[in-house]
């Protein structure tokens, strides 16, 4: 509200407060008929005593013959006063609405403003924790590495290759760690270690794409390039944990591509997500592996 709206608001109130005593006095007016009325009674009359009777006598002589005028006179009084009460409370009680109104629209705006400030300082928080994540380098933790070997329990096994890019201190202290994890759970490479890619990441089609964790990886299998990948593999109904399809296990690339499946289940559950690309240049039939990439920062 301006200074001129509350100066208005001010001079209505007033101007209400004004209307009432003007109300006031035309009811205080109007009483002059019964006070004529009271002195024409004789019995009221004998109750005061001489003065007061003969005050009251002569009052009732003066005013009666001008009762109707006085009675006009004040009740005019009384209508212009209830309309001006009437006309100021109306007024002052729409500035008083409007000023409500405006208060309740910046408080409003105001609690709008701090949840626009919340929201953005959650965004700064979060960008803040990713940032501190992307700083740190990726492993592979002993809580995860013994889940990995409750998961892969019972499952047939089968060397993986594990494969990085370009040379990077970072990724393949990861792609080690990867490695050690699979030699101890039975998927060693023959002592192997990490290989090398002299041309970068492998690329072919994609069969299916998890929900990327920080740590994704690629998995790998021999096939060819321009055909679409089928993974041997599924959840019994009743089971948790997936199994080779039955009837593939005489086919040796298709069993061995359905143990990287089973192995690549297992490593869903420890956060590590990753899609499943054909290959025909690096592995040979039979033969699966995992891709280990440069760090996203």
């Amino acid at each position: 509200m301006t200074a001129s709206d509350s100066e208005l608001l001010n001079f209505f109130s007033s101007l209400a407060i004004f209307g009432c005593l003007v109300v006031f006095v035309g009811v205080f007016g109007e009483s002059a008929e019964f006070i004529v009325k009271w002195g024409r009674k004789r019995r009221f009359r004998k109750r005061l005593n001489e003065t007061n009777r003969r005050r009251l006598v002569g009052f009732v002589k003066v005013i009666r013959p001008k009762l109707l005028p006085i009675e006009t006179g004040f009740f005019a009084v009384l209508v212009i006063g209830l309309a001006i009460e009437i006309l100021g409370s109306f007024a002052a009680e729409r500035m008083q609405s409007k000023a409500n109104s405006e208060l309740m629209a910046t408080n409003i705006l105001i609690s709008l403003q701090i949840e626009q400030f919340r929201s953005t300082n959650f965004v700064l928080q979060a960008k803040v924790l990713n940032l501190e994540a992307a700083a740190k380098d990726r492993t592979i933790t002993d809580v995860q590495s013994n889940l990995f070997m409750i998961l892969i329990k019972d499952y047939p096994q089968t060397p993986i290759k594990v494969f990085v890019g370009v040379e990077d201190y970072e990724t393949d202290m990861y792609a080690r760690k990867i490695r050690q994890m699979l030699d101890a759970a039975g998927y060693g490479d023959n002592g192997g270690d990490i290989i090398r890619i002299p041309g970068g990441i492998v690329t072919g089609p994609i069969s299916a794409q998890g929900q990327f964790s920080s740590n994704a990886i690629a998995f790998i299998t021999y096939g060819n390039t321009n055909k679409m990948f089928f993974m041997p593999m599924s959840i019994p109904p009743n089971g948790t944990k997936p199994v080779i399809s039955s009837g593939l296990t005489n086919d040796v690339d298709m069993f061995h591509k359905g143990i990287l499946g089973c192995v690549g289940w297992a490593f869903s559950k420890i956060d590590l997500n990753g899609m499943y690309i054909l290959n025909d240049t690096l592995l040979k039939p039979g033969e699966v592996g995992i891709v280990v990439p440069l760090k996203n920062h």
